[in-house]
C-alpha cells in the first residue's frame, strides 16, 4: 500500500517521524519500504498476508499508526467555517422535484442504460445511440438516448402497484443529435420524464409554462405488450437545461412538512398475487366503476381491481354490454392457495350478481 506521511499526519493531525512510524509498523508485522533513492517520499508498507482483509487503504494504515500511537493523544482541532455560495440550479431542481412529489410523484432513479430491443422498438436509431464497449448485456449495451426506456422499464417491474405517477430528471445520450442542435458529434443532456399508469397525467400549474397538453402521449400498444405492461401508459418528456433551470421559479415546501398531507404505510407482500380474469354482461347504462368498487370489498385479499375490457355487441341482447376486470389476489403470508382462490371468486360471482342482477359472461 503506497501512502505518504505527510497524509497521514494530516488526517491525524499529528506530527509523527519516518522512524518512529516505521517503529509502530513494524510492531504489527508491516514491512516499511522507501524509495530506490532513500527517500521517504513515496513509502510502501508491505502488509502480511493475515491482514490483508482489513488493510487495503493509506487510510487504514493510518488508523494501526493512531492505535498504537494513542487515540487519547490526538488533538483537537477546530474546523474552518468556509461560507459556500448558494447552487441556485440545485436548489431549483430541488424544487421542481418537491413540486411534483406534493402532486403525487415518486421519483425514480434508474440506470443510464438501456435494453437494445426496446430502443428499436421505441423509434431509435441504434447508430445514433452511444454504445457501450464490452457491455455485458442486450439491457446493458446502449445509453439510453431518451428517459422513456427508463420510466417504462420501472414501470414494468412493479405490475401489481394499483397506481403508478413517476418521474426522474437524469441525463441522456446520443451521437448524432436531432435537427443539428449541436456542432459537436456527440450530445450529453439533461430530461425530466413524467409518467402515469392507467389515467391522465395531473400536471402542475407551476409546469404548464414550458410543458403543453400536447406534449403528454401514449405508449404505443405494441411496446405495451412486449414489455407485458397491462394497462395504459402516458407519458411526457422534455429537455431541461441550466437556463431553463434557473427560470423555475417553485415555493420550496416538502410534502412530508405540509399538515394537509397524510401519509399512510401499506405493508408490502413478499408473494406474488395471482390474477383471475371476469367478464359480466349488464345493462349497456350501468357504470363499470361501481361494479368495480363492489368487487374490492367483497374480500380482504383483493389486491387490485382492474376494467379492461368494456364494449357493446348485439350478441350480448339488447342493450346490453360487456365488462371484463383483471382481480388480483394476494395474501400477505403465504402464496394463495387454489381453493381460497375459487371461494374468493365464487364470492364475488354471487356478490355481484345478485347486487347489480347481472350475468357471468362464460
Amino acid at each position: 500500500i503506497r501512502f505518504s506521511i505527510y497524509d497521514i499526519n494530516r488526517l491525524l493531525g499529528i506530527d509523527i517521524k519516518i522512524n518512529k512510524l516505521e517503529e509502530y509498523l513494524q510492531r504489527l508485522g508491516i514491512t516499511v519500504v522507501n524509495d530506490t533513492k532513500g527517500k521517504y517520499v513515496k513509502t510502501m508498507a508491505i502488509i502480511p498476508s493475515f491482514r490483508s482483509y482489513d488493510l487495503k487503504i493509506w487510510q487504514d494504515i493510518a488508523e494501526e499508526i493512531a492505535r498504537i500511537y494513542g487515540y487519547n493523544k490526538l488533538g483537537e482541532d477546530k474546523i474552518t467555517k468556509i461560507k459556500a455560495e448558494l447552487n441556485n440550479e440545485f436548489i431549483a431542481t430541488e424544487n421542481l422535484k418537491d413540486k411534483l412529489v406534493e402532486n403525487g410523484y415518486t421519483e425514480i432513479y434508474s440506470y443510464s442504460f438501456a435494453d437494445r430491443r426496446l430502443i428499436e422498438k421505441l423509434g431509435y436509431k441504434l447508430n445514433d445511440c452511444r454504445k457501450v464497449i464490452n457491455g455485458l448485456s442486450p439491457e446493458t449495451e446502449y445509453l439510453r438516448p431518451s428517459l422513456l426506456p427508463s420510466l417504462l422499464t420501472a414501470i414494468a417491474k412493479n405490475p401489481w402497484s394499483p397506481d403508478i405517477n413517476i418521474f426522474e430528471i437524469g441525463k441522456v445520450f446520443c451521437v448524432n443529435p436531432p435537427n443539428n442542435q449541436r456542432k459537436s458529434a456527440s450530445e450529453e443532456k439533461w430530461q425530466l420524464g413524467i409518467a402515469a399508469v392507467g389515467k391522465k397525467i395531473d400536471i402542475p400549474n407551476e409546469f404548464l409554462k414550458f410543458i403543453k397538453q400536447s406534449d403528454i402521449k401514449s405508449v404505443d400498444q405494441t411496446i405495451l405488450d412486449f414489455l407485458k405492461i397491462r394497462r395504459q401508459v402516458k407519458y411526457v418528456i422534455f429537455d431541461i437545461d441550466d437556463k431553463l433551470i434557473r427560470n423555475i421559479n417553485l415555493p420550496r415546501q416538502s410534502a412530508l412538512d405540509s399538515a394537509s398531507v397524510s401519509v399512510t404505510y401499506k405493508e408490502v407482500s413478499e408473494f406474488a398475487p395471482t390474477i383471475r380474469d371476469l367478464a359480466f354482461i349488464v345493462d349497456s347504462k350501468m357504470n363499470a366503476e361501481d361494479i368495480r368498487v363492489k368487487i374490492t370489498e367483497v374480500d380482504s385479499h383483493i389486491l387490485i381491481v382492474e376494467l379492461f375490457d368494456e364494449f357493446s355487441s348485439d350478441k350480448f341482447g339488447k342493450n346490453k354490454k360487456n365488462i371484463a376486470f383483471h382481480i388480483w389476489l394476494q395474501d400477505m403470508n403465504a402464496p394463495m392457495k387454489d381453493n381460497e382462490t375459487n371461494n374468493i371468486i365464487t364470492k364475488i360471482i354471487k356478490t355481484i350478481e345478485n347486487k347489480f342482477n347481472v350475468e357471468l359472461r362464460g
